[in-house]
């Protein structure tokens, strides 16, 4: 038995580390309060920032990433892990940001473009309302970051186009078939066009291309009572 110079508690020789430099060949602190000094010292604003200047000296020198993402690449390779993250994927109960997490780990991964080509090809058929969704929003995205690169502003969310889509009966205005609509600029960014939704209008793929960069609004010749 040995008694711990710091909570002045009777224990074991078990409970103490080694110490050279000790008559007993013990150190005189215990383990326990050994590693609470330890996790104290962690734990200080100079010694945290310290320890990250350190890690972000080391993961930028030159050839260090390198090694790390071989290894990631043939782990993630591997058809276990594969089943797993699949099977983790599908479960109900987890948490949405971890999913998202996975997903933005996984998506750029050239051995999941398979995953990606049979598990979002089934979803997307089983429901092809968050297809719909899914690609508005990425339109939006994508125009909204021209008309930013061009300094004319404006943006629209997907829900603004599923609404002026709705207002005009889902149709395209410049020949009236119902088919799949695009969102054009009535006036285009090219030419000084905003990106709002009040410079955008529904047309179908064909008659978006016909259109090209001309400026030509369909909406006074079909109002939406016409279509609706």
């Amino acid at each position: 038995m040995k008694r711990c110079s710091k909570c002045q508690i009777e224990k074991p020789l078990t409970d103490f580390r080694k110490g050279k430099g000790y008559a007993d060949g013990y150190r005189g602190q215990c383990t326990a309060c050994l590693n609470e000094l330890a996790r104290e010292y962690k734990q200080r604003p100079e010694v945290k920032q310290q320890r990250r200047d350190y890690d972000q000296e080391y993961e930028s020198r030159p050839g260090r990433q390198e090694p790390r993402r071989a290894y990631q690449r043939a782990y993630n390779q591997r058809p276990y892990v594969k089943a797993r993250v699949l099977a983790h994927m599908q479960r109900p109960d987890v948490n949405e940001r971890v999913k998202e997490r996975e997903r933005q780990r996984w998506q750029n991964d050239a051995h999941l473009r398979e995953y990606k080509r049979v598990y979002l090809r089934e979803r997307y058929r089983n429901n092809p309302e968050h297809k719909r969704k899914q690609i508005a929003h990425s339109m939006a995205a994508i125009h909204a970051r021209r008309a930013k690169l061009k300094k004319n502003g404006g943006s629209y969310s997907a829900k603004q186009w599923r609404e002026l889509c709705a207002k005009y009966g889902h149709v395209c205005l410049c020949c009236g078939k119902a088919e799949k609509l695009t969102p054009d600029h009535i006036v285009p960014i090219d030419s000084g066009g905003s990106g709002d939704i009040s410079n955008i209008q529904p047309l179908c793929l064909p008659c978006n291309l016909r259109k090209a960069t001309k400026t030509i609004d369909y909406r006074p010749t079909h109002p939406p009572t016409e279509f609706g």
